[in-house]
C-alpha cells in the first residue's frame, strides 16, 4: 500500500512492470487526499466512533457477563441462553431491522447511529452452564 501510494499513476497501470518496482516517487496522491477530500474529518469521526463504541461494548459486556455468570437470580439461565441464541443469527439478517429502528429514532445518518449499532456486533458473550463451565465464546 505504501509503494502504491507514492507511485505515479503511469507506473501503477503498467502491466509489464513488477508491481513492487519503484522508479519515481510522487506525493500527488497524498495532496489529493488531504486537499480535495475531508480525510481529516473522516479520520476524526472513525476515531470517535471507535472509542465510544468500544467503551459502550466493554461496559455492557462486563456488566452483563458478570451478572449472568456470577449472580443467581430467577431466569438467569434462560436470559443467558437467550442472549447466546441471538449470536446464532447471522449478523447480516439484523441490518434491515436495525436500519428501520435507527430511522424511526431519527438518527439514521449520523455518528450516533454507528455508536449505537457497533456494540451489537462487538459485545463478546461468555455463556456459562449451570456448573460454571465455559461453553461458548463469541
Amino acid at each position: 500500500m505504501i509503494i502504491t501510494s507514492i507511485k505515479p499513476a503511469s507506473e501503477m497501470y503498467n502491466v509489464r512492470e513488477f508491481p513492487l518496482m519503484l522508479h519515481s516517487i510522487t506525493a500527488k496522491h497524498y495532496q489529493g487526499l488531504f486537499n480535495s477530500m475531508p480525510f481529516i474529518i473522516w479520520t476524526k469521526n472513525s476515531f470517535l466512533v471507535t472509542v465510544f463504541a468500544t467503551f459502550v461494548s466493554i461496559v455492557i459486556g462486563c456488566l452483563a457477563g458478570y451478572s449472568i455468570a456470577r449472580l443467581r437470580f430467577p431466569g438467569a439461565t434462560t436470559i443467558g441462553i437467550g442472549i447466546f441464541m441471538t449470536y446464532l443469527i447471522p449478523r447480516t439478517l439484523l441490518f434491515l431491522p436495525l436500519a428501520h429502528i435507527l430511522k424511526r429514532w431519527g438518527i439514521g445518518d449520523s455518528l450516533v447511529s454507528l455508536i449505537v449499532t457497533y456494540p451489537t456486533f462487538l459485545i463478546p458473550f461468555l455463556y456459562l452452564d449451570t456448573n460454571g463451565l465455559l461453553c461458548k465464546y463469541s
